[in-house]
Formats: C-alpha cells, sequence, structure tokens
C-alpha cells in the first residue's frame, strides 16, 4: 500500500474521543479533509460542517460540507483558494449517527521553495536520452538546469528525452526539451518532483491516417499513435508541474468523424497522488491537435487519472479534439479551478467518479 505511506508522510492525523480519525493533506492552495472510521450506517445519519481560518485569526469561514460515504465509513472534502505557505486553523463540527463534537487542527500549505543540495547544469553535450535515477532528500533537492539558449533534442531514437525512474526530491528548472520518439518527460514511481519554467515540444509519432481501418494513426510498427505526451506521470506522489509551456507535438489526433481520437497530449497521468498543474500552457493547434489536452490513464478504475489529493488551476488548454481535461476514475478529493478551455469537444470530463467527491 505503497500510496497510502506516501500520503500520510504528508498528513497530519488525531484520533478523537470516538475514535474517528481526521487527516489533512495540505496542497498549495487546497488542503483535503478526511474523516474516518465513522459510525452512521447512512448518509443521512452523517453531517460534517467545515470551517477555516488563517492562523492568527479569529473569524472563521465556512467551506462546503463533507460529502460522507457510508461504505467505507469515511467523510471526506476540500478547502479551496488558500493561500500558499500559510498557517490555518481547521475546526469541524460533526454529527455522527446522532453523536456531536467538535474537532479542531492546526496546519500549513506547501511551498514551492525548496532546498537545493546540488545543481545540475547541463547543455548541449549532454548525452540524450538523459536519464534520472539518483535522488535528493527532503533536506536538499538535486536541481536541473541549463545554459542560456540550450535545447535538450531528445531525438526519435528513445523512447522519452528524460527518464526519471523511482527518484524522488528532485527539481527541472527552465529546460527546453524537444524530441523523445514517445514522450519528452517521463516520471515512474517518482515522488516530490517539480517540473518549472520549461518549453516541452517536438515528441511523439507522427504516423499515417489509415481510415480503411479506425480511422486513427498507425506508427511504422502498425501501432495506434496515442499517448505520446509532454510530460507522462505513473504511479507518481507529490509532483508539482507549473508554469509550463508544453506545445506542437509532432503528431496530431484523428477526428470524431472517424472513431473516438487518438494522438498526443500535452500531459498522460495514472495512479497520481496529489499532482498539481498550475499556471500551465497546454497549447495545441489545427495542424497537431491533442487527443485530450491532460488525458488520464485508467477512466473506469479508482485510481484512474488524477485519482486522489489533485490541484489544477489556473491553466491554459486549448485544441484538442476530445477532452481539455480527463479527471475520469477515482476523483478523491480532486480539485480543478480557475482554469480556461476551448476549442475542444468537452472542456472537462468527469465520468465515471467513482469515489469523489471532485
Amino acid at each position: 500500500m505503497k500510496p497510502i505511506l506516501a500520503i500520510i508522510a504528508l498528513s497530519a492525523t488525531v484520533r478523537s474521543a470516538a475514535a474517528a480519525t481526521l487527516e489533512l493533506v495540505p496542497g498549495y492552495q487546497v488542503c483535503s479533509v478526511y474523516y474516518r472510521d465513522c459510525q452512521a450506517a447512512k448518509a443521512e445519519e452523517f453531517a460534517g460542517r467545515l470551517f477555516f481560518a488563517p492562523a492568527g485569526t479569529e473569524t472563521f469561514t465556512e467551506a462546503l460540507p463533507l460529502i460522507y460515504d457510508p461504505g467505507q465509513k469515511v467523510a471526506r472534502g476540500s478547502l479551496l483558494l488558500l493561500r500558499e505557505d500559510t498557517p490555518y486553523r481547521l475546526k469541524l463540527e460533526i454529527s455522527d449517527a446522532g453523536k456531536k463534537e467538535t474537532v479542531t487542527r492546526e496546519f500549513r500549505t506547501r511551498t514551492t521553495r525548496v532546498p537545493v543540495a546540488k545543481t545540475v547544469l547541463l547543455d548541449e553535450n549532454t548525452p540524450m536520452p538523459l536519464v534520472v535515477t539518483q535522488s535528493g532528500s527532503p533536506q536538499g533537492y538535486i536541481r536541473y538546469t541549463a545554459k542560456p539558449g540550450t535545447v535538450l533534442r531528445g531525438g526519435e531514437k528513445a523512447d522519452d528525452a528524460i527518464l526519471v525512474k523511482g527518484a524522488s526530491y528532485l527539481l527541472f528548472d527552465g529546460l527546453t526539451v524537444t524530441g523523445g520518439r514517445l514522450n519528452a518527460f517521463r516520471l515512474d514511481g517518482c515522488n516530490e518532483v517539480q517540473i518549472l519554467n520549461c518549453e516541452i515540444s517536438g515528441y511523439g509519432r507522427t504516423g499515417v491516417l489509415d481510415t480503411s481501418r479506425t480511422g486513427v494513426y498507425y506508427d511504422k510498427r502498425k501501432r495506434v499513435c496515442n499517448y505520446d505526451s509532454g510530460i507522462r506521470v505513473n504511479g507518481c506522489r507529490n509532483i508539482l508541474i507549473e508554469r509550463n509551456y508544453i506545445h506542437s507535438p509532432r503528431g496530431t489526433s484523428n477526428p470524431w468523424f472517424y472513431s473516438h481520437p487518438a494522438g498526443p497530449n500535452a500531459v498522460l497521468t495514472g495512479d497520481a497522488v496529489a499532482l498539481t498543474l498550475r499556471y500551465n500552457d497546454f497549447i495545441g493547434s489545427d495542424l497537431h491537435r491533442w487527443n485530450d489536452a491532460i488525458e488520464g490513464w485508467y477512466n473506469g478504475s479508482p485510481e484512474g487519472g488524477p485519482r486522489r489529493d489533485a490541484e489544477i488551476t489556473g491553466n491554459y488548454f486549448a485544441f484538442d479534439n476530445d477532452d481539455g481535461m480527463e479527471l475520469d476514475g477515482g476523483q478523491e478529493n480532486t480539485r480543478f479551478f480557475l482554469n480556461r478551455t476551448e476549442g475542444n469537444l468537452c472542456g472537462i470530463s468527469a465520468a465515471p467518479c467513482l469515489i469523489g467527491p471532485s
């Protein structure tokens, strides 16, 4: 159960007199709230009013109420529109199968400012693909950046221009990345990784549109050109993708005229916990349209898509043939707010929502 352990490491947990457990998972502008081990057998037997206030102030603001899941005996909800790197007080008024109590707790929202122990300066002579397996630590991240004007060229021979495998506490800052046969960045099984201020383009397959079959693009190996991504995130925890410009993949997506679109994405994510996407521009074009700007794996699974504790805000999604944002899957305290989508079939796909709330 590695996903659970990863979240608890960031959480503040307190056990009340009724043996219920309050778990908080702070984000940058949000905070997840989980009230577990409840007694109510039905949703109507539970009520959870949620309040918050910045530390040092006396006036509480009421948030959205908790949503109760009688099957799992847990109530879930979120605080929204918080300030980054700020201490808060939380107050939770509970009525659980007739028993009433008030629980209070303090927490602090996360910050993008992290300690750096080592900086790796990349340049035009950096061997590509770049494979990263070394981790930093909570006391000191490893920062990868580049000399001004450097373009890291992944080409088409390797699947990924930059592959980060099982590594943690890393910062990729200010990189210009092109190429990768499939993906520009790929994160597999990573924790506490930040990708900031990067320009990513020119990745993925081109393919040939085959209208005699399903009307999608096929590569030289006769495989469907799908899931190629600027950033591919799989089985990761606590990933921050912020202020990046992802555009102009090599290929494009087929239109609905033939079949469900298949083609490149700006970001592809599956089984992700605490994924944060902030202030990015995910821009396709008429000649290079996304399938989805942000696509989720495992749509029919609780582990699908952003899955749990996602924070998606301030992004621009443009020019895709299906969805601007796929939230489909678990959607357990998944937050999507203050974004803009245009030039797509559906701005936000939210079905199914298997756990919720989103």
